[in-house]
């Protein structure tokens, strides 16, 4: 494998590591994936696995310390995701 060539390396082959590559290679770039262990053994191995546009405290709490704006934006962004991952599901099916 000494001259295999990739446009991108990802280190980290979990959800996060294997979501950037799929990202990568969907917009036509060729794309390594390293881990020092099996495919989705890591953190991601211990999680929930749980998709939720919510936090783990209350909205308020968020808001009493970060602000209303910084609680809209997160919001956003894990609906965005939930979003992001049902069209890959769908486009993949």
């Amino acid at each position: 494998m000494e001259n295999d060539q990739a446009d991108v390396i990802v280190i980290g082959a979990g959800i996060a590591g294997l979501s950037v590559a799929y990202e990568f290679a969907v917009c036509g770039q060729k794309v390594a994936v390293i881990d020092r262990g099996e495919i989705g053994s890591g953190m991601t191995a211990r999680t929930t696995a749980h998709l939720s546009s919510i936090c783990d405290d209350y909205f308020s709490q968020l808001i009493e310390l970060r602000g209303r704006e910084v609680a809209r934006q997160f919001y956003q962004s894990q609906s965005a995701a939930i979003d992001r991952i049902e069209a890959i599901q769908e486009s993949e099916a």
